[in-house]
């Protein structure tokens, strides 16, 4: 059965969770606080910022037109461009000023993940500890402390909003939330297309912890008709990005391993993001791509994904945020884990900045396992179905 509509929680309830998320944002600030003293690093941001005639002007007709009709640096992500433009607009090149803009940024998105969870799991202590997760991992510092990858926090406040409608679409059955979350879903691509998966994760949350997936195929068709509209606008995106990346050269035929050294270097990239999340030494600002790909890491890897996925399927009953995080993780990443090659790392950092939300809700279920656990019957092979 679907979830019935939400009443208006106790203002003792909101009281707290307004509490909750002030001190989020406060301590977020606070912990961050010190990048406002950085400067530009030369790795991207002269050629994003610095350097780039574009948006080193500022705000201007030709930076515009520009933002929204060229990708010729990477792919089209005209709202990055200007949210550059708009720091360049009002505080020049001073370094300071774009990196607590990238700062308030990841704190709203912080926000917005407890707001969701709030909503979604109706359990408090598990929503502010996947938020704090977020906001404060150490996996998540590159997207946040470099101004060249602004696009991953902005896109991510998309993301996180899109959630938010979404739930509360989810939760009260109000249409206009549904729209709502679709045209939020478009701005996030216009940010960084990376979040094409959106619409397949939807479909996740739908089935855990919204429990919309309950009334047989015909409720299943319903809902992935449903996502229709956020499908078709991610399908533009994925082909806006990928003839981006072909016209500056990065797919070029000879510069793109064979097959089967992409996909050893896929399984070694999952690896090197579950061993960062749970034990975050060791990071770099760029991995490159191996020569031969080491094969007792690559064994390592495999045995690991493998067994995560059987234990998440076989307690699906008893633990199902533990399948529909897993296969968030393993989703969300997907356009960037190395099948389609970008550029010339094996995996990066900031790949991660929306993806371990997956890892980190199943920690939370798990020390805070207060609210409804009912099983989801016959999901995995619809989850994964739908997800991958």
């Amino acid at each position: 059965m679907d979830e019935p509509p939400e009443t208006e929680p106790p203002a003792e309830d909101s009281r707290t969770g307004r509490r909750l998320g002030t001190a989020l944002c406060l301590i977020t600030l606070i912990l961050y606080w010190p990048v406002s003293g950085y400067e530009f690093i030369h790795f991207d941001d002269p050629i994003f910022v610095i350097q780039n005639e574009h948006v080193n002007q500022g705000f201007t007709a030709d930076g515009i037109i520009w933002a929204f009709t060229r990708g010729e640096i990477d792919y089209w992500r005209p709202l990055t461009w200007l949210s550059h433009m708009a720091d360049v607009h009002f505080f020049g090149l001073k370094p300071g000023p774009h990196h607590v803009t990238s700062v308030i940024i990841h704190a709203l998105n912080a926000l917005l993940l407890f707001v969701f969870f709030s909503i979604a799991l109706r359990n408090r202590p598990a929503a502010f500890f996947i938020a704090a997760l977020f906001a404060w991992h150490p996996l998540h510092v590159e997207s946040v402390a470099w101004i060249a990858e602004r696009k991953d926090v902005l896109s991510g406040l998309f993301w996180h909003g899109c959630f938010v409608l979404y739930a509360r679409y989810a939760r009260s059955g109000a249409r206009k939330y549904y729209w709502w979350a679709l045209a939020v879903f478009g701005l996030g691509l216009m940010a960084k297309p990376m979040i094409v998966t959106l619409p397949c994760q939807l479909l996740l949350l739908d089935i855990w912890p919204f429990r919309r997936g309950q009334n047989g195929i015909a409720g299943v068709r319903r809902l992935i008709g449903e996502k229709a509209p956020f499908l078709a606008l991610a399908i533009v995106a994925s082909v806006f990005a990928y003839y981006a990346q072909r016209s500056v050269g990065e797919m070029a035929a000879g510069s793109v391993p064979a097959l089967s050294t992409r996909l050893g270097n896929a399984v070694l990239a999952y690896g090197s993001y579950l061993r960062h999340t749970v034990l975050p030494v060791d990071l770099g600002v760029f991995y490159p791509f191996p020569e031969s790909l080491p094969a007792a890491a690559l064994g390592f890897s495999l045995l690991a994904l493998a067994g995560l996925t059987c234990l998440a399927i076989s307690r699906r009953g008893r633990n199902p945020e533990m399948l529909c995080g897993w296969l968030f993780f393993l989703g969300t990443i997907v356009p960037v884990v190395g099948l389609l090659k970008v550029g010339g790392q094996a995996s990066a950092d900031r790949y991660t900045y929306i993806a371990t939300t997956g890892l980190f809700w199943i920690a939370a279920m798990f020390l805070f396992p207060r609210g409804d656990r009912r099983e989801i019957r016959g999901a995995p092979g619809i989850i994964a179905g739908i997800t991958l």
